[in-house]
């Protein structure tokens, strides 16, 4: 199994209410790191950071995404890794997970999180 790649190949969302970037400050591995920024103070909709990877190395086997986020989030907002399977997946509940019962909250340093 390949491990992630680097920073570059994330796909950033310039939403209005968003901002996203590559940035190689502050970061937990002292390497690149993708953040997302609210430039607004209530954002009409949701920010995302997302990447799409071939299935071909994993199919047949599970899957488990996992990542380093630190947050500074004002009271009712949160964060949340999410992992999806396109497909057929809304008939197969396990191909979705977008950490809905343990979202991030707050302002937190560099934890790992993970979804599977």
């Amino acid at each position: 199994m390949t491990k992630a790649s680097n920073a570059d190949d994330w796909y950033l969302s310039d939403r209005s209410d968003f901002r996203s970037g590559v940035e190689e400050i502050d970061t937990q591995s002292g390497k690149k790191c993708v953040y997302l920024k609210s430039v607004a103070p209530r954002p009409k909709s949701f920010g995302f950071l997302s990447k799409s990877i071939p299935p071909d190395e994993y199919l047949g086997g599970r899957l488990r995404f996992s990542s380093f986020v630190k947050t500074q989030l004002p009271e009712g907002a949160s964060a949340q890794l999410w992992l999806r399977v396109d497909g057929d997946w809304k008939e197969k509940h396990e191909c979705f997970d977008n950490m809905y019962e343990s979202r991030i909250k707050g302002t937190t340093e560099w934890t790992q999180y993970a979804v599977a």
